[in-house]
């Protein structure tokens, strides 16, 4: 079985992170794993390491990506080239803080 991955990258001076999240097995696809992986990374980057946005990008042909982050509630940004960029702040409402 392969490892599957999630990160929080490059913190910057403005609390924020970038999401990255990789699933190279396709049995693990459409099947939820993925929003819960980002929904728990986003929770714990907000209530743990106290920032104040996390960042995420997709390829742009990569729609599946794109709906899990509109589910989740990050706002799309930008597309430029391939990717599309998209931004979540910190709502203290959203995970009960």
């Amino acid at each position: 079985m392969r490892e599957e991955k999630v990160f929080l990258t490059k913190m910057t001076r403005d609390l924020c992170h970038e999401l990255y999240r990789s699933w190279e097995n396709d049995d693990v696809k459409g099947k939820g794993f993925g929003t819960e992986a980002e929904r728990l990374t986003i929770q714990y980057a907000f209530e743990e390491l106290g920032m104040l946005a996390v960042n995420a990008d997709t390829v742009v042909k990569n729609v599946g990506s794109q709906h899990i982050l509109d589910k989740l509630g990050f706002e799309f940004v930008k597309e430029e080239g391939d990717f599309r960029y998209y931004r979540i702040e910190r709502c203290l409402e959203r995970f009960n803080l």
